[in-house]
This record gives structure tokens, sequence and C-alpha cells, in this order.
């Protein structure tokens, strides 16, 4: 786009300056946003950034609290595991790695209609063979602020201060700063890494991967700045 741009400006008989310098800037801006070394030093920074407190080395046996990522209202399927987006089913299938037979598991999500994120985790629970009696759902919340919300009223801080959080890497940041404010000591998971070495020259072209990076990481960074300005975090 931006060799057909010069080429047809240079012939032009009219030659506007500023549609030209505005059109070579956002095709720079795009170019850029797809490049991988570019997607995932933004991805790098957001998902590195947080270190779990101290007292996490010596905590045992604390309840997990799985975020849900999003779930397809649409798919004709009601098999969970093509229910749930990508990042809830990681999330969901992961969770037993950092789990032993007596932990209480609690699943955080809803959704519109029949479906529900932790139902939907639930059953992928179930199978993947944990104690259904060890799993509490929550099948009301829409986002990161009211998981945060809805786990007071069945997990009060007051009862169990310190939780292990299961979300995807990029999250971690924003989730688990928002249960702290609400009087958790949080230990972080982070499942579903989005970050992978760049390998140069190649990763300084363009590729949807790469722009897809950026998308998500510009996506959650200004996710952060609404949650600080409504006063969440």
């Amino acid at each position: 786009m931006l060799i057909l741009t010069l080429i047809s400006w240079f012939f032009a008989s009219a030659k506007p300056r500023l549609p030209f310098l505005c059109f070579c800037l956002s095709t720079l801006l795009f170019f850029t946003l797809g490049m991988p070394s570019f997607a995932n030093a933004l991805v790098s920074r957001l998902e590195n950034t947080r270190q779990n407190p101290p007292v996490c080395a010596q905590l045992q046996n604390l309840p997990l609290v799985v975020l849900g990522g999003g779930i397809d209202l649409y798919v004709p399927s009601n098999s969970p595991y093509e229910v749930l987006n990508t990042d809830s089913l990681i999330r969901t299938l992961r969770a037993p790695e950092f789990a032993d037979v007596n932990t209480r598991y609690y699943l955080l999500g809803g959704g519109k209609g029949k479906r529900t994120l932790s139902d939907a985790m639930k059953n992928v629970l179930i199978h993947r063979g944990v104690n259904a009696n060890n799993i509490t759902i929550e099948e009301y919340s829409q986002s990161t602020h009211e998981n945060a919300e809805a786990l007071l009223t069945i997990l009060p801080p007051s009862d169990t201060p310190s939780i292990k959080l299961l979300t995807s890497s990029l999250h971690v940041n924003r989730a688990s700063a928002i249960f702290e404010k609400n009087g958790y000591t949080v230990c972080h998971i982070g499942v579903d890494t989005l970050y992978s070495v760049p390998k140069p020259p190649v990763s300084y072209l363009p590729y949807l991967s790469g722009f897809s990076k950026s998308t998500l990481a510009l996506r959650e960074w200004m996710a952060l700045q609404v949650y600080q300005i409504k006063g969440y975090l």
C-alpha cells in the first residue's frame, strides 16, 4: 500500500502533503504493530512485571481461584471443550497442576442464556477427575472487577485471606491488583503466555500473529488505565 501510494503521489499533478503524510504514518504504525519483535516487547512488559509476595512460598493448600476468559455462545455443540474459548480452556485444563486432592476450586465467570463460563469450566474439571464437591462456581460476573466482587461473597478475605489466582499471563497484573485491593493476599499463577522469542531478521516484518499480540497487549494496557480511573485498582 505504501509503495502504491508513493508511485501515485509521484505521478500525480497535485501533491497534497498532509493526506500523504498521514497515510505514510498510519502505514508505518500498522507495520510496527505487526512486527513480532515489537509485539513481543509489548507483551513481555505486561506478563513479566509482577512478583508474588515472599509469603506465597510458605503457604500451603490455598484455595485455587480460576478466572474465566471467554465463552462462545453460538457454537452448536454443547461440549465444554468447544464452548470455552482457548484461554478459558487452557486455564481450566492446567488448573489441576497447581492443586492437590483436597484443594478447593473457585470458578468465576458468568454468561448469557443457558451457557456460563464457570459451569463449562466445572464440567471440564470433573471430566479430568476433579471431585465435584471441591468445586464452587459463580455464574453472574462479567468482568475482572465483578469476579473480585463475587468472590467477596463466597470466600470473604476475613475467613480466607490468601488465595491462588489462576489466569492468563497477560492478565496477571490487573487481576492480582484488583483482588489485592479487595483484601486478599494473591499468589498468582500465569498460564497461556503470549510471549515468544523473536527471531531477527524476519521478526522485523509484519505478521498477523504479531498484530494480534499487539492488539491484545494494548487492550490490556487500556483496561489497566480504565480500572485505575474508576478506582478499581
